[in-house]
């Protein structure tokens, strides 16, 4: 048996006996234990009480000190060899146990002691373990507090290019609509100077702004970089090191490692002002270009240092190359200006020239710094202005399709390597080309920022059949914050969720993710819909002051037939019956998520066997050249006749309201359909019920009907025998804690059984451990242990229901 190898866990550590005989007795042991691959746990595992005199099996770290010596009993050897050679014959037994039994006897007669070089070479080696340990334990400290503080970094690096990007989009805004009132004045007679100049100032700041933005974003860019790679480095060095301590422990006889800890910090959001829309917001981008510096400073010096820590190089920051040519950046790609083409003296002069004729003008007190690059800033910046995105179409008012609010919000992943490089190519001969692919690619990033957020395949309830499509704005605009969720609440009831979160990009798609994790998170605790919205509107409001969001929340009750709602400013739910007429749930209806200091209500809705129901959100049906009204009753034509499974009604709709793959805003529907079954198909959804009408004589007639119900259901006999136990527990829990009136409710689908019952108090029950000499107490635990699942919710009417479920079989 020896060819099985090394047994199976750590290696031994030193012997531990009182004397040397006990040592190699312990030496014999453990090479039984070799030679069969035993671990110690599998001993354990397979000795009885019977194994010892005391009747009584060792736990299993007492075990592990006994296998080392430690007050080694010779019951002990007997049940390891019996363990490790079951069908080995009787006289080779015989012979270990011989060699054994020397060891022992002369252990008790006449020990002879540890040498004393041995006891030496073992404290020396427990003490250099001890002293390795003491300096892991040290440098892990180091390390976490390395690995932390560049966590923090590459948080708070990260949300400064978020917000980055957004305050990039709005100076370019803030840009294109100051060009066009230059623009204006120019072709006016010239009749205040004053004015002109005034406006000029501010153009060119704004313009200055919109490349100090950009550098400050390579920046946070480089600095999240940098963080992430000290990250990872002291991650790799914590687990060298975790790996060297839990060997050290093993060395000193210690029985388990220690746990690593979860080391991701949290990060609180940047305290930056919001950007005003009006000229005031020159002054604020100011104001958060000087946190954002102070900020990426001050998590510069910690991530340096961080890496000092623990070794890591860091690369150099990004200068100037070394033929003089200037690096700045420009979201998702690089723009090298030469030096040569830095403003002169004497345009700084001229420049501050102008400063000095516009004193009285808030909007243009500036830094030195800032006065002496305005002029050549705007003169570099012009290409842009006059081939991008900056200068307005003919015959438009407002910035056209390509604005670049398409930029807000978007992280800049760098989608794409091949088209990055060809776009790199195409832009060193067209700058406007350059920053049309930069803007592309960030609408890549939202777009898929924005399906990972969205569920990648629906929850498949029961009873309904549902089919959802969310289509992105097409690619001349950016990405918006709309989002659907399905989730199952137990009990047969559905929970369905649309909303749209105000604006565009990253941003958008952040918010719209924070928002679906929490009402999966909120409908876990199975709370009317109007109550769910209140949560939402506080967490919104918490997320950000200025954000809102549009949603429905509805929950769908088989039993009941109907879906009750609520609604915070969205788009009425609508509902077509089996005869094709179709109705809108018009009310109640609530302001936006974010607002605040609003009282949600609940509404409903029938939605019966053969009907249909739709939730969309504005893309849908919202034109720039109709009224609102007119695209939903469009909705409600196309829905009329749409025909088909749940998905085939969510393609027609789209194709209905002229959606293609150019639409300028996104779009996302949610389709639920109530099949209207029938045949062989309707006896695999049934429903009974039983209204609990006296005292104590009710349980018994509830376990009669209940056994009645599931013989007729054809039920195999275990989950019968189960159906009923649980029947009879919810019902007598009801008749001791509970109010009338109460009701026994059965129901089965194609894949499980419910049992539930209903009574008049709202006291939820939960579950608890009942001790043994507890009478009672042990309902809910019981239900927790037969069935798949259970819960308990408050009713509408001021009561509760108490409901299990088992999973069918096949």
């Amino acid at each position: 048996m020896a060819d099985r190898g090394k047994r199976p866990g750590r290696p031994w550590g030193a012997p531990r006996g009182s004397c040397a005989e006990i040592n190699q007795l312990v030496a014999l042991v453990r090479s039984w234990l070799d030679e069969t691959s035993v671990s110690v746990g599998q001993l354990h595992r397979q000795l009885t009480p019977d194994h010892f005199v005391a009747k009584v099996v060792p736990e299993l770290r007492r075990l592990r000190d006994l296998l080392a010596g430690e007050a080694l009993e010779w019951d002990l050897v007997e049940a390891v060899a019996d363990v490790c050679f079951p069908h080995e014959p009787a006289d080779r037994t015989g012979q270990r146990l011989q060699t054994a039994r020397e060891l022992w006897d002369q252990a008790q007669v006449s020990p002879r002691p540890i040498e004393e070089t041995q006891e030496l070479a073992l404290a020396r080696e427990l003490l250099a373990a001890k002293d390795r340990t003491i300096e892991v334990y040290q440098e892990m400290q180091r390390v976490r507090q390395a690995y932390e503080a560049s966590e923090r970094g590459w948080h708070q690096a990260l949300q400064i290019v978020t917000l980055l990007f957004a305050m990039l989009g709005q100076a370019q805004a803030k840009v294109a609509e100051l060009k066009r009132r230059v623009d204006a004045l120019q072709l006016l007679p010239a009749k205040d100077l004053g004015e002109h100049k005034a406006l000029e100032l501010r153009l060119s700041r704004a313009q200055w702004q919109q490349t100090e933005l950009r550098e400050q974003l390579s920046r946070a860019e480089q600095e999240r970089d940098t963080a992430q790679q000290v990250a990872d480095h002291a991650s790799r060095r914590m687990q060298a090191l975790e790996t060297e301590l839990a060997e050290l422990r093993v060395r000193m006889g210690h029985d388990h490692a220690a746990q690593p800890q979860d080391l991701t910090p949290q990060t609180p959001l940047p305290d930056l002002d919001a950007i005003r829309p009006d000229d005031a917001a020159l002054d604020d981008v100011d104001r958060a270009l000087e946190k954002v510096r102070a900020v990426l400073d001050e998590e510069h010096e910690a991530v340096q240092q961080a890496a000092d820590e623990v070794g890591y190089r860091t690369p150099p920051p990004r200068h100037s190359d070394a033929d003089g040519t200037m690096v700045s950046i420009v979201p998702g790609q690089v723009q090298r200006a030469r030096a040569a083409d830095l403003p002169s003296a004497g345009e700084d002069r001229e420049v501050l020239g102008v400063v000095r004729d516009n004193r009285d003008n808030p909007s243009a007190s500036s830094k030195t710094s800032r006065r002496s690059g305005l002029k050549w800033l705007r003169r570099a910046l012009r290409p842009y202005e006059r081939d991008g995105v900056a200068e307005p179409r003919q015959g438009q008012d407002r910035l056209g399709p390509k604005s670049d609010k398409q930029s807000v919000g978007a992280d800049s992943g760098r989608i794409g390597e091949a088209s990055s490089q060809r776009d790199s190519h195409d832009a060193q001969r067209d700058p406007g080309r350059q920053l049309e692919a930069s803007e592309r690619r960030h609408r890549e990033t939202a777009v898929i920022l924005q399906r990972s957020l969205l569920p990648q395949e629906l929850e498949e309830p029961d009873d309904l059949r549902i089919a959802a499509t969310y289509q992105p704005a097409g690619s001349e605009a950016a990405v918006g914050g709309d989002w659907y969720d399905v989730i199952t609440l137990g009990g047969g009831r559905t929970a369905l969720v649309i909303g749209d979160v105000m604006g565009r990009g990253v941003r958008a798609a952040a918010v719209m993710g924070q928002l679906r994790t929490a009402v999966r998170a909120y409908a876990r605790l199975d709370l009317p819909p109007h109550e769910i919205l209140q949560l939402l509107d506080g967490l919104t409001t918490e997320l950000d002051a200025n954000q809102i969001a549009t949603c429905v929340y509805a929950v769908h009750d088989p039993n009941e037939g109907r879906l009750v709602y609520a609604s915070a400013g969205h788009l009425p739910i609508l509902v077509r019956d089996e005869g094709g007429s179709v109705v809108r749930a018009d009310e109640p209806t609530g302001p936006p998520l974010g607002v605040g200091g609003w009282v949600y209500a609940s509404g409903a809705i029938p939605l019966g066997p053969g009907f249909t129901a739709v939730l969309y959100t504005d893309g849908l049906v919202e034109r720039r050249d109709q009224d609102i009204d007119d695209g939903i009753a469009a909705l409600e034509q196309a829905l009329s006749v749409a025909s088909g499974p749940s998905q085939a009604v969510c393609d027609w709709l789209l194709r209905g309201l002229g959606v293609t793959a150019d639409h300028d805003d996104d779009v996302a529907v949610l389709v639920l359909q109530q099949p209207d079954r029938t045949g062989p198909d309707g006896e695999l959804f049934r429903n009974a019920a039983l209204e609990l009408l006296g005292g104590v004589e009710v349980a018994p007639r509830a376990r009669a009907f209940a056994s009645g119900v599931l013989t007729s259901w054809r039920f195999s006999p275990e989950l019968h025998d189960r159906g009923v136990l649980a029947a009879s527990e919810l019902v007598a829990n009801a008749l001791q804690h509970g109010a009338p009136p109460m009701r026994l409710r059965l129901r089965r689908t194609d894949r499980r059984l419910i049992v539930e019952v209903i009574d008049g108090n709202d006291h939820l029950p939960r579950r608890r451990r009942a001790e043994p000499q507890d009478e009672s107490g042990r309902g809910i635990s019981v239900i927790a242990t037969i069935a798949s699942n259970w819960g308990s919710r408050r009713t509408p009417g001021g009561g509760k229901a108490v409901w299990c479920e088992f999973t069918l079989d096949g």
